[in-house]
């Protein structure tokens, strides 16, 4: 998958293949050569600074319906697949509700058509890969450019300051050794964007942070990167249909082995979180999380 550059800053939504500027896989290539990082972070953040914020991203399996009004009465006009992006022109006020999912109508640009979406279902970013989806590693490795080196650290408190629990450590000592080793690799990309990888003994994870998002874009973003959601061989929940969580609720495949708990509520800072678990099968799960500056989705389990 060609990689992207993406920015959103307070609804900055960045042209990829849209007609605007884009990168040759040749220019990629130079890009992702460790020796022109540095040469390369000032010439890619200053591309970012100069784009527009006009582009949204479907973000609905089945696609939208381009209508006419702002209304489902309103005709429709044609349909816009998972993936594609639109411009929007302007926003309506009118407010809209689906399978849980709020927003409002906007009126958007779409090839040499011009009508009304719900944005609910709309991205500020490029959606994941779909079919087969792309997950957190695979969204951040493939759809996002690196800007700075992987950096390896090693948790030494656990006070939740990020700059007094974790100390930088060598590569070779990113193994985990003893049972009270946690360690993480983190990575910045360009837009804002952070990747991490955590581990701990019998514990794994990938967690991304994705810049000026809401709690339900991170939600949209979450079932898109894993639209079925294993925590067994035979055992996944279905979020590619699952309604925006409101309230805590749990979900029986008909096997109390693959039963899936919902939780919504917030966190000690009194941050918004959803997260989507089963203990029963063993310890793996999926958070969308507030975060200062935007949304954290953390894939964790157990190994």
């Amino acid at each position: 998958m060609k990689k992207l550059l993406h920015l959103f800053v307070a609804g900055l939504f960045i042209l990829s293949s849209c007609g605007g500027d884009s990168h040759s896989s040749e220019d990629v290539n130079q890009i992702n050569d460790v020796s022109d990082f540095d040469d390369n972070q000032e010439e890619i953040q200053n591309e970012f600074s100069t784009q527009n914020p006009l582009y949204l991203y479907v973000a609905a399996f089945t696609g939208l319906n381009l209508r006419s009004e702002p209304s489902t009465s309103g005709s429709v006009l044609g349909r816009i697949e998972y993936g594609n992006y639109v411009e929007l022109i302007e926003s309506t006020g009118i407010s809209f509700e689906s399978n849980g999912f709020q927003g409002e109508w906007i009126e958007v640009s779409y090839e040499d058509q011009k009508g009304f979406l719900f944005d609910g279902f709309l991205l500020p970013v490029e959606a994941p890969g779909f079919n087969p989806a792309a997950t957190l590693p695979e969204y951040f490795n493939e759809q996002l450019y690196p800007i700075d080196h992987e950096i390896y650290q090693k948790n030494i408190n656990n006070t939740g300051n990020d700059q007094a629990d974790w100390v930088t450590i060598n590569e070779e000592d990113f193994e985990i050794q003893e049972e009270s080793d946690y360690k993480r690799s983190r990575r910045e990309f360009a837009g804002g964007f952070i990747f991490y990888e955590e581990i701990g003994w019998e514990y794994h994870a990938y967690k991304g942070f994705f810049p000026d998002m809401t709690l339900q874009q991170g939600f949209l973003m979450a079932r898109a990167m894993y639209p079925k959601f294993y925590s067994g061989e035979d055992c996944f929940l279905d979020l590619s249909t699952l309604p925006y969580p409101r309230e805590n609720q749990s979900v029986n495949k008909d096997d109390i082995m693959c039963e899936y708990d919902i939780e919504v509520g917030k966190d000690e800072k009194a941050r918004a979180f959803i997260y989507i678990g089963n203990s029963m099968t063993g310890y793996t799960g999926i958070r969308i999380s507030e975060v200062e500056g935007g949304v954290e989705i953390k894939n964790f389990f157990a190994l």
